[in-house]
């Protein structure tokens, strides 16, 4: 598993999550990073997960083929422990 930490430029705001890369993320993990990002349901501000803005060493968010998001990264992360 991999802690990053995605951000929303916008709201000024952040939320950790931990992943695995190019899995889904679990439907309560989706809900929670969301609401953390932008919880304002009308608000067009950020991405499939609310990010918006630079994300940070080759971390792209995405969707499966089902639209379930995932989190993909171009290069290899470290694992960090929180």
């Amino acid at each position: 598993m991999n802690a990053i930490e995605l951000t929303n430029d916008f709201h000024n705001t952040s939320a950790k999550v931990m992943v695995r890369w190019g899995q889904p993320l679990s439907p309560s993990q989706t809900t929670r990073v969301r609401n953390k990002l932008c919880g304002i349901r009308t608000c067009q501000c950020g991405g499939t997960l609310s990010e918006r803005g630079d994300q940070g060493a080759g971390v792209y968010v995405s969707a499966d083929s089902t639209g379930q998001p995932i989190i993909l990264a171009d290069t290899p992360q470290t694992t960090y422990a929180w």
